[in-house]
């Protein structure tokens, strides 16, 4: 997600947010099927995003722009449908949430490890 998000148009990339191009229901993300290629695109993406929000100036992180929407319609190929764009609102705006992402849900990874760990322990006693 943070290597995707580097690439909306606010941040200098080709895709605009309205596209729905960071979100895994309305596009499809590569399924990393091992820690060691999910932690490279994780460590990997998150420096883009910080060399990209690092480069962009007060105009593009000022820019309105427009997120996604779902569509009422059935998925296709596996994916929500987007619909017209959405509520307009502030770059800053969509790139604290994706800062949100990121901790709550490296967090939730980091307790996952961390069970996973301790069940090992558990069992060597």
């Amino acid at each position: 997600m943070p290597g995707r998000f580097c690439d909306l148009d606010f941040l200098g990339g080709a895709h605009t947010m309205a596209s729905g191009w960071t979100s895994p229901y309305l596009t499809h993300h590569p399924m990393f099927t091992g820690a060691r290629e999910a932690v490279a695109a994780l460590r990997d993406g998150c420096q883009r995003l910080r060399e990209a929000i690092e480069r962009a100036d007060d105009d593009s992180l000022g820019r309105a722009v427009a997120g996604y929407t779902y569509a009422p319609e059935p998925p296709r190929d596996g994916l929500c449908v987007a619909g017209g764009p959405g509520a307009v609102q502030p770059a800053t705006h969509f790139i604290a949430g994706a800062l949100n992402e990121l901790t709550h849900h490296g967090a939730q990874i980091g307790a996952l490890r961390d069970f996973y760990a301790w069940r090992q322990v558990d069992r060597d006693i």
